[in-house]
């Protein structure tokens, strides 16, 4: 652990009661097919967090993304379901921690800001912070994604009455209270909104901290496909076959389509949204 993180916890709360005087934190991974990235992100995070623990979850990896991970010095563990909401379903469940740093294998992400928002979560004793996503390259954050953000983002304040500057980031510390409590229903990308959700729902302690977001390596593709991910949802299909909500459809397709199409996904099935958007589109 960080000398930096040691020497600021000190008002540990009733929800922040350690076994040891050191919390045990753990970097969490989820992985498919990073074989060009794995090993940067494995030594990245060893360098500020020497003393935690980190795991890699391949998810049916074709490439050498376990072999990688492995010799880097991580603790490989493999899910065959596949889907990322999958892998954070079983990232939560076999991990044990005080505290989980969860980050995409993509290398896109700064590494020296996960001891700057551990030390926030325990400090503040926090449920959750978020790593805001500051691009410096244009090509790291697309147009289409970062709209597709914000948009999602209004949408959850109007819903919730509050929101994140960026919910829909693939990095983010959380305590061992949320990470045991969260109901990973989700199977694919959409579980970020799921994640969102459940710390606004629950009105949990939250918080985000501005992180440097890079372009992905020059031989590594991204797993999103934005447009063909939206019209391949079935949450899309299932929506306008919806007639009963079918003046929202449009509006929310839209946006969806912009980033993922998680909202649609959680639409159908989180009993709050619905409950909300079913009001709504009565008025």
């Amino acid at each position: 652990m960080s000398a930096f993180l040691s020497q600021q916890v000190t008002h540990p709360g009733a929800a922040f009661e350690f076994a040891s005087e050191q919390p045990q934190v753990a970097v969490i991974i989820p992985c498919y097919n990073e074989a060009e990235n794995v090993e940067k992100v494995v030594k990245d995070f060893q360098a500020p967090l020497p003393d935690a623990s980190i795991y890699v979850f391949d998810n049916n990896s074709t490439d050498r993304t376990a072999e990688l991970a492995h010799q880097a010095g991580a603790l490989v563990r493999q899910v065959f379901s596949k889907g990322k909401g999958n892998v954070i379903r079983r990232m939560f469940a076999d991990v044990d921690a005080d505290v989980y740093v969860m980050v995409d294998g993509d290398d896109t992400y700064d590494a020296t800001s996960a001891p700057i928002m551990v030390d926030k979560l325990i400090n503040d004793q926090l449920d959750m912070v978020v790593g805001v996503r500051i691009a410096e390259e244009r090509l790291a954050y697309r147009n289409g994604h970062r709209l597709g953000n914000r948009m999602l983002t209004g949408f959850a304040k109007l819903i919730f009455g509050r929101s994140f500057n960026d919910m829909l980031s693939g990095y983010r510390v959380f305590s061992k209270r949320f990470v045991k409590s969260f109901p990973a229903f989700a199977t694919g990308f959409e579980t970020e909104t799921g994640i969102t959700v459940h710390a606004l729902e629950l009105k949990m302690p939250i918080s985000e901290v501005d992180t440097k977001y890079g372009a992905r390596a020059e031989n590594s593709a991204s797993k999103l496909r934005t447009y063909r991910k939206w019209w391949k949802s079935d949450g899309c299909k299932r929506a306008n076959a919806s007639s009963s909500h079918l003046s929202l459809t449009s509006t929310i397709a839209a946006i969806s389509a912009l980033d993922r199409c998680p909202v649609m996904n959680l639409w159908i099935s989180h009993p709050s949204i619905i409950s909300v958007l079913s009001k709504k589109n009565a008025a």
